[in-house]
């Protein structure tokens, strides 16, 4: 895609996160290439990606949850839109999360 089709601006990251299905099961580790308001691109296997998913990773100001579409997949990559929480039916109580996210820290899973 084009700059000139892009909703926003990407800004370029390279966090580690991981992908977690809407079940709450961890299905494997993934690095943030670049980040939009409107959605990220992410360094992960595409093949352990399913269409609706959570993304979680760790920036400057903490832990990151968010619902995911997939819109994209090459290679090495997936391209990915937001969704609200609610449309996700993913994440509904501040327990939740903090249980992901002790979840995450326990794995032992390295990007390569």
């Amino acid at each position: 895609m084009t700059s000139q089709k892009r909703r926003s601006q990407r800004r370029k990251l390279g966090y580690p996160g991981y992908i977690m299905s809407l079940d709450h099961t961890l299905l494997g580790p993934c690095a943030v290439v670049d980040i939009s308001e409107s959605g990220m691109l992410i360094t992960v296997d595409p093949e352990i990606v399913p269409d609706q998913f959570l993304m979680l990773f760790t920036g400057p100001r903490g832990g990151v949850v968010r619902a995911c579409t997939l819109v994209r997949r090459a290679e090495t990559a997936v391209g990915v839109t937001y969704q609200s929480v609610q449309e996700a039916e993913a994440v509904t109580s501040l327990e939740k999360l903090a249980a992901m996210t002790s979840r995450v820290k326990n794995e032992s899973w390295k990007l390569s």
